[in-house]
């Protein structure tokens, strides 16, 4: 079992950066992957470019997908390309056991909309 995630361009007026988590087999015991949003160019301090976003993705059995969905601040001011990651850590299943993450750092890229 492998959990897995992929980099993601956004419009500063989408609204919000979606990631979606995946496994690689539909599992056969609840898993747990715990994520956050630290830093990068984009800051979650004020002024904002996207809200600081943490918790826990619950794989039911059977469920191969999960999405972290982060707010973003879409501002009246000119700013160049900037990003922040996603972290994907401490996959577990039921037991307790580790499951493995292909990709634990994603990168979002906020592309401003303002001229």
């Amino acid at each position: 079992m492998i959990v897995s995630a992929h980099n993601l361009i956004v419009s500063e007026s989408d609204g919000y950066a979606e990631f979606t988590v995946r496994l690689s087999a539909p599992a056969s015991s609840p898993i747990t992957v715990k994520y956050n949003t630290p830093g990068g160019s984009a800051s979650y301090y004020s002024p904002a470019d996207y809200v600081n976003t943490y918790g826990t993705l619950t794989f039911a059995v059977g469920t191969t997908t999960q999405t972290v969905r982060v707010p973003l601040n879409d501002d009246i001011t000119v700013e160049d390309t900037e990003s922040f990651y996603l972290e994907l850590h401490t996959a577990r299943d039921a037991s307790g056991n580790v499951v493995k993450i292909a990709n634990n750092k994603l990168i979002a890229t906020i592309i401003d909309n303002d001229t």
